[in-house]
């Protein structure tokens, strides 16, 4: 950014002029509310919400049945008498 001796602002990019847009600060929102009111609104919002639950994986997902399996495997090779 440069400024020129009458006061104009120009912008420059490797030698070049460039556009460039000003743009106006937005003005500030209305306190509609305070604070108070504004909490009660929240926590009637968060009571609403349904609660969070953990996730558990059916009893029919196969990383319950990986368990199992192998949880038979173990138990099988220790109740078998050994061979003869």
């Amino acid at each position: 950014m440069c400024e020129l001796g009458s006061g104009e602002i120009v912008r420059l990019h490797e030698g070049r002029e460039r556009p460039y847009t000003v743009y106006r600060r937005g003005e500030k929102p209305l306190a509609g509310e305070d604070e108070e009111t504004l909490k009660g609104r929240v926590d009637a919002a968060l009571a609403k919400q349904p609660g969070k639950t953990p996730a558990h994986p059916a009893a029919d997902h196969p990383w319950r049945k990986a368990g199992a399996i192998a949880a038979a495997k173990a138990a099988a090779g220790s109740a078998t008498p050994p061979a003869s």
